[in-house]
């Protein structure tokens, strides 16, 4: 279990947003305070594993810079165990007081999402924390996030009371995983794991953009 929350930073003296969460093992009372602005929880099947994974994705962001980090929480034997991620978290220069407020995770994709409070949607493969592709979503001040497991989608709502739907287009990504990434593993494990079909053109790096392969598409539902 988790909790996590945000808090103003009065030491730095510049207003900061420091995020913090408590992770607790249920089972066995303990407890530990981590420097994150988000998480969430996960389950990936390694190739070599007779079970899932048990993994706990956060956004640590106490050395200033923000880091994607994946790890295990709860070793299952005779698996092997899950080797601890970090990866840097793309910053954007023209919002310098953005930080990550939400962490989901596609099964069906096996991708995380990050999304921030200034509209950035960072998408990273859930197995090995590889950036995939960041995008920014909205203009506006993101307030609230949740993932729609049924339709795999994200559906955020800014502050201005707007509600965004973030589709992912998976029958475009493989290629442009080639074409970003060069790693034809994280591009073939995706395609299996959603069920997408794999022609000889699709492995073939693709030069389409960010929004017209991956078509992180955004409408807007509903503004009052």
């Amino acid at each position: 279990m988790a909790l996590v929350g945000i808090v103003k930073d009065a030491e730095s003296g510049e207003s900061q947003i420091r995020g913090l969460a408590q992770l607790c093992n249920t089972k066995s009372g303990v407890s530990r305070l981590i420097g994150a602005h988000a998480g969430t929880f996960a389950e990936a099947m390694l190739d070599e594993n007779s079970q899932p994974s048990r993994l706990w994705i956060y956004v640590d962001t106490q050395s200033g810079c923000a880091k994607l980090v994946i790890e295990e929480i709860e070793y299952m034997a005779p698996n092997t165990p899950f080797v601890r991620r970090e990866i840097d978290l793309q910053s954007h220069k023209e919002v310098p007081s953005d930080f990550p407020n939400s962490v989901h995770v596609s099964k069906k994709y096996r991708v995380i999402y990050i999304l921030t409070k200034c509209g950035f949607i960072h998408l990273h493969d859930l197995e090995t924390g590889v950036p995939i592709y960041t995008h920014r979503i909205s203009p506006e001040i993101i307030f609230s996030t949740a993932l729609d497991e049924c339709k795999d989608v994200i559906i955020a709502i800014s502050r201005e009371g707007a509600v965004f739907e973030v589709n992912f287009n998976g029958q475009a990504v493989i290629p442009y995983i080639l074409s970003t990434t060069g790693d034809s593993s994280i591009a073939m494990k995706m395609a299996r794991g959603a069920n997408l079909s794999v022609s000889g053109d699709s492995l073939r790096p693709s030069s389409f953009t960010n929004s017209e392969c991956l078509a992180s598409e955004t409408t807007e539902c509903n503004k009052p």
